[in-house]
């Protein structure tokens, strides 16, 4: 690999150090980026059918909130949603809608209270569908972002910001405390929590999950890095369960 060699000269000492070439153009792509204005409509025309409505049944009620497709099967049958944990707590039954309008039935495939998310599975997803993908990148300071949901039940919702800052702590309903979330200055209402924060490019740099009651301009997501964490684990361990269901039904 070519490499290119820095010096930086302070004091009258040299120190050097030996920097992929790759590394810097990665710097520069990353810099010409942040440099170009955010799309905010086709921004919105791409990931929006990829955001839905979650609507919850509960022993004191119903409640709604958001989530956003996370992975397909090959055949684009089935379907798992990444949301709040909180958003999903006690539910005796639980649904998605589309934003073109199209309900399922949802099933609760497993939660994680430390980090307040949960994943949902759903069968026959509409064929224009696709999930989203979750961005590699931290979230920067001064990053412009928006978060696509539905607040107060307002369908298809789309607001815009920056990362207001980084490696927030915090708390859950459940006394557990999330480390690394991002603050936003993008509108974050009740039922946006569980729906996407997402980058320029379209891609989930979090998961939003509260704003201040009596604050303005102030919302927080649960980062990308712990969905990456957590929710593999949440599906695979579902896997697995439905696995040995399946072979204690032959076994009989």
């Amino acid at each position: 690999m070519r490499t290119r060699l820095l010096v930086l000269l302070v004091t009258g000492v040299v120190v050097t150090s030996s920097v992929s070439v790759a590394g810097v153009e990665n710097v520069q792509q990353r810099n010409e980026q942040r440099a170009l204005p955010c799309q905010y409509p086709s921004l919105y025309d791409e990931s929006i059918d990829s955001v839905v409505a979650v609507g919850v049944e509960t022993p004191r009620g119903i409640g709604e909130g958001s989530g956003f497709v996370y992975r397909l099967s090959k055949s684009n049958s089935s379907g798992y949603i990444v949301t709040n944990e909180h958003v999903v707590a006690g539910a005796t039954e639980l649904s998605v809608q589309f934003n073109r309008g199209e309900f399922r039935r949802a099933e609760i495939v497993g939660t994680s209270p430390r980090t307040d998310l949960a994943i949902l599975r759903i069968e026959r997803v509409p064929n224009y569908v696709d999930s989203l993908s979750l961005a590699n990148e931290r979230a920067e300071p001064g990053q412009r972002v928006a978060a696509l949901g539905n607040p107060l039940g307002l369908q298809g919702t789309i607001t815009q910001g920056v990362v207001s800052g980084v490696d927030r702590t915090l708390p859950t309903r459940q006394g557990f405390s999330i480390p690394g979330a991002i603050q936003t200055d993008a509108a974050i209402n009740p039922g946006n929590s569980g729906g996407p924060l997402v980058t320029c490019g379209g891609r989930v740099i979090g998961v939003n999950t509260a704003g201040i009651v009596g604050g303005e301009n102030l919302g927080f997501a649960i980062p990308a890095q712990a969905v990456r964490r957590t929710v593999p684990s949440l599906i695979g361990d579902a896997n697995r369960a439905d696995a040995d269901r399946a072979a204690e039904q032959i076994s009989r």
